[in-house]
């Protein structure tokens, strides 16, 4: 398939462990240890961190079981306020056990979970995935909790507060405990462009291939979602439509419409599209354009219906704002702004070219809010891959908001080390 997704990862921990595990001893074990390192400068301030990770992995069969956690640490100074601080936090990032079987996928425990389609869910959560084919059609139902502990933008992995330079930020709503914000699910996909070939070698089920049209609709779905909580006032409900289509010669696009049906009405359409470009040389270029809006149907009573907002001490928003729609979307556009569902509409442009020779590559990413004073930013990134081990991006950004006083610049520097 064509789909890619070159726009940046932010500050909430992404690891590398999963593809660069180590087999213990020609055992079912296998093992792996990331190391990262940054150093960066935003505003008068210096921002250095680190993390080490450790992943373990047993796979015997259709039984997965995987655990990744460390530590991390971080230090700011601010010169302008003359404030120095520094912190080291352990934690979790995953633990869970996974079964693969002619019953589908089922995984459980804390994991990564993202949803299918474009907007609803790309979170770290602790509770169960299930997938399953059926022919043409595919159906995943999720669950879970989600705690401050381990979420993407919990107190573990993430390093975004570090750069928090508008004084208004929309902070996410994440349970202290256990059960306080929890997210529940399903899609259900039609992929007309399968094609079925009757029972597959190990007669367990259908040998489903891909159309080798140049134009295909790969995916047309339905979701259903929710969040839910003692601390979501208003549980949410959202409902809708989304498709995965490519048009041949590397162009693709994803289109998505939903339905907030609680709390306060609103239409959500998002979609992301994007080229890509291979030369005789082997390089790689590739761009990739989204957009995500709203338009409200009816104002609610106020209260979290599945909303970010400010947070105060019960986990209700201090301003009252209902606009945005769900907690656990985390788009997070933009490398400082991390712009989310509270910011909508806003769009992003972002283009990457790759030389696979040298194992290097350079991405250009423009983020903006779509209204009269909107904020934005710009970001450049260079990255090159040294002994297959050692990742070294180097990163610049722009930023230009109504908020704030100066258009501050970012300047950072990170290493990323598997054995």
């Amino acid at each position: 398939m064509g789909i890619s997704n070159i726009l940046f990862a932010q500050w909430e921990c992404p690891s590398q462990l999963g593809g660069n595990l180590n087999q213990f001893n020609h055992s079912n074990f296998s093992w792996g240890v990331e190391l990262t390192g940054g150093a960066g400068y935003l505003t008068n301030s210096t921002i250095f961190n680190g993390m080490g990770l450790v992943g373990l992995n047993y796979t015997s069969k259709q039984h997965t079981f995987y655990f990744e956690g460390g530590v991390k640490t971080w230090y700011q100074g601010d010169y302008d306020l003359n404030i120095k601080s520094s912190n080291s936090v352990w934690g979790l990032r995953e633990a869970f056990y996974k079964n693969q079987s002619s019953l589908g996928s089922l995984t459980v425990g804390l994991q990564s979970m993202r949803s299918e389609d474009v907007y609803l869910l790309n979170e770290r959560v602790l509770g169960i995935d299930y997938k399953k084919d059926f022919n043409r059609f595919g159906l995943n139902v999720f669950g879970g909790t989600v705690s401050k502990s381990f979420a993407r933008n919990g107190t573990f992995c993430n390093m975004a507060y570090l750069y928090d330079i508008l004084p208004y930020i929309n902070q996410p709503l994440l349970g202290e405990s256990l059960g306080q914000t929890n997210l529940a699910g399903l899609t259900l996909g039609f992929h007309p462009s399968r094609e079925v070939n009757g029972m597959s070698e190990d007669g367990l089920g259908s040998d489903i291939k891909e159309s080798s049209s140049s134009f295909n609709v790969e995916t047309i779905g339905f979701t259903l979602y929710s969040e839910f909580g003692s601390w979501i006032k208003t549980p949410s409900l959202i409902t809708g439509f989304y498709s995965n289509i490519e048009f041949g010669n590397d162009y693709w696009l994803k289109p998505e419409v939903l339905l907030s049906t609680t709390g306060n009405r609103a239409i959500i359409y998002c979609a992301k599209a994007g080229k890509g470009f291979t030369w005789t040389n082997s390089h790689r270029t590739t761009f990739e354009a989204a957009y995500y809006g709203l338009t409200s149907i009816s104002s609610g009573n106020g209260g979290h219906s599945g909303v970010k907002g400010v947070e105060s001490d019960k986990g209700e928003e201090a301003n009252g704002d209902t606009k945005a729609i769900s907690l656990f979307s985390n788009i997070l556009a933009g490398t400082v702004l991390r712009l989310d569902s509270p910011d909508m509409p806003f769009c992003q442009f972002a283009a990457k070219h790759t030389i696979p020779s040298i194992k290097t590559h350079l991405k250009v990413q423009y983020t903006s809010q779509v209204q009269a004073s909107p904020s934005h930013e710009l970001d450049i990134e260079l990255g090159k891959k040294f002994f297959d081990k050692l990742l070294v991006n180097a990163t610049y950004g722009y930023i230009k908001s109504p908020m704030l006083v100066t258009n501050p610049n970012l300047f950072r520097v990170e290493m990323r080390f598997n054995f």
